[in-house]
């Protein structure tokens, strides 16, 4: 039984808490919860890795060899507690010695650092670590508390247990995927040093602002900090992915060697790549395939839309279009096929593509990605589509933007929180209207065991648009979808049943707007994205709808 204080023992003991916060001051500031971070991480989780949790129904996979590929890309929500998680910002000088990377930095510290502060608002810890000038901020509150903390800590015999040094590379870890052995700078810009006789980085970004309560230390410092604060999440940024962000002291491989559950923020980090240099791609796209590296490699990323909300932040020199894809976890596994696809999509088309993946029935995050978007692909069954996607889709649409639809995504217009998945197979006047299917639904007596076989409509034999989707019918492990078109559709493809049942499977629909660039196909299966007459189809639509030529490649 706990016993009851006395007035007089309560006054006493509320002084004397409120002389241990005045004696703490800000050190008290964190012990205080005041959220929890919701991110939606992306990580490549080898195939051998996968659980059956990982899938609605893991006999309807069949694509495991999609693309070659030995894992596939999986959007995870996780809930971290605010005060037991750091934001670690590698080195962002206010100088470099590649006039291209401090462009870059110029553009980026301005939503950086208002993403600090919303994690900083929300009780998170913030450390600074631009490595090499910490004698800037001998004077600074930040550096003395950080100094202080490991010499109390260690005059109680705390110890780190792994090493802090550089770490060049991880024991299974293969070669990066770009060729940095120049300096990773290209043309003059190189090595500006010889200017001013020294390295010209004095300090950190000036337009990142240090707080008291802030952390601030380049080397092992970092690590008493995170213990002593009891953190157990990290988010690092900054740069440069291919090397310090991955390599330093406090960087990807050595929290990961401690047992860190760290992240990577995509959006807010750069590399140090000369496209002249193997694999002779854009810098932009040199820095995503780093990313993809540390994804399957070392831990997942998050872009700092989880934390400020928004869109994610992209270079001025990244003029990419941008195709956007809804998906949700469902029987078909979209949220499987399609990110593969879409990886591919970037690699081979120079598109920047973003999934907004579905959480559950109706929620979705990121979806201001929809704003900037000069394409969406839709591509989820049962799961409703919720008011804000439906405005943002809209108008979309009636800005003559590209819209293409797959297997059954009108379904998904149709259906309701309080409905039945029966209830759901009527779409409702937009999926008619923007979609071209009055309504689709399965030929069950028909179409649903032993799949179909498609071919190209004869009337539009050797159109454009099918480039790359000619040749002989093939044959779809999926059942087809009776669908009745809206009228003025023109039909790409057909897709024939066992019992002789002839049906619709690709089209370009009519719309009342200026520019009408509206496809849908009722393929899809998860095993349709193995076969490239497919991944083809849908390459062409998407294109189509952006009133764009595509690489044949």
């Amino acid at each position: 039984m706990i016993p009851k204080l006395r007035p007089a023992a309560g006054l006493r003991i509320s002084f004397v808490l409120w002389c241990l916060t005045l004696a703490f001051g800000v050190q008290a500031a964190w012990a205080e919860e005041t959220g929890v971070f919701r991110l939606q991480t992306r990580a490549r989780v080898p195939l051998s890795q996968l659980e059956d949790a990982d899938f609605v129904n893991r006999d309807s996979v069949p694509f495991m060899g999609f693309l070659d590929r030995d894992y596939i890309m999986k959007y995870q929500t996780v809930e971290w507690k605010a005060s037991e998680t750091a934001f670690i910002v590698c080195d962002v000088w206010n100088y470099h010695g590649c006039m291209g990377a401090v462009r870059r930095v110029n553009q980026m510290v301005p939503r950086m650092n208002e993403m600090l502060k919303a994690a900083r608002n929300e009780g998170a810890l913030i450390i600074f670590s631009p490595s090499g000038v910490m004698d800037k901020y001998g004077d600074h509150p930040a550096r003395k508390r950080t100094i202080r903390v490991k010499e109390e800590m260690m005059a109680k015999g705390e110890r780190l247990n792994f090493s802090t040094a550089w770490n060049n590379c991880g024991p299974n870890e293969p070669p990066l995927p770009i060729d940095a052995s120049d300096g990773g700078c290209r043309g003059k810009c190189r090595y500006e040093a010889h200017r001013f006789g020294h390295w010209p980085v004095s300090a950190q970004h000036p337009g990142l602002e240090i707080m008291e309560e802030d952390g601030l230390s380049e080397n092992d410092e970092i690590y008493y900090l995170l213990r002593q604060r009891g953190i157990k999440n990290v988010v690092i940024l900054g740069v440069h992915v291919n090397m310090c962000v991955l390599g330093r002291p406090f960087g990807i491989r050595n929290m990961v060697a401690a047992g860190y559950n760290i992240v990577l923020m995509r959006d807010m980090t750069d590399s140090m790549y000369n496209s002249e240099s193997a694999p002779y791609v854009s810098h932009i796209r040199g820095t995503e395939l780093v990313v993809a590296h540390i994804e399957r490699h070392w831990c997942p990323t998050i872009v700092s839309s989880d934390i400020l909300g928004g869109r994610a932040f992209r270079f001025e020199e990244d003029q990419r279009p941008h195709v956007a894809f809804i998906v949700n976890d469902d029987s078909l596994h979209a949220d499987k096929t399609i990110p593969l696809f879409a990886d591919d999509l970037m690699a081979k088309q120079d598109v920047y593509c973003t999934i907004i993946h579905g959480e559950g029935r109706g929620a979705y995050r990121h979806l201001d990605e929809l704003d900037d978007s000069d394409a969406v692909v839709i591509f989820q069954k049962d799961q409703p589509i919720p008011p804000e996607m439906r405005e943002k889709l809209e108008q979309l649409y009636r800005e003559g933007r590209g819209v293409v639809a797959l297997r059954n995504a009108c379904r998904a217009f149709g259906a309701r929180s309080e409905q039945s998945q029966n209830d759901a197979l009527f779409g409702d006047d937009f999926a008619a209207r923007v979609l071209g299917a009055e309504f689709v639904l399965p030929d069950r007596e028909q179409s649903v065991a032993g799949g179909c076989f498609v071919s190209n409509a004869p009337e539009v034999a050797g159109q454009r648009i099918l480039r790359g989707v000619e040749g002989n019918s093939w044959r779809t492990e999926g059942g087809i979808y009776q669908t009745r078109l809206a009228e003025g559709a023109v039909v790409l493809m057909r897709a024939k049943t066992r019992k002789g049942g002839e049906f619709p499977a690709a089209w370009l629909c009519k719309t009342d707007v200026a520019s009408p660039r509206v496809a849908y196909s009722s393929l899809g299966y998860p095993s349709d994205f193995d076969r490239e007459q497919f991944r083809n189809l849908i390459r062409n639509l998407i294109f189509w709808s952006m009133n764009l030529p595509c690489n044949d490649q």
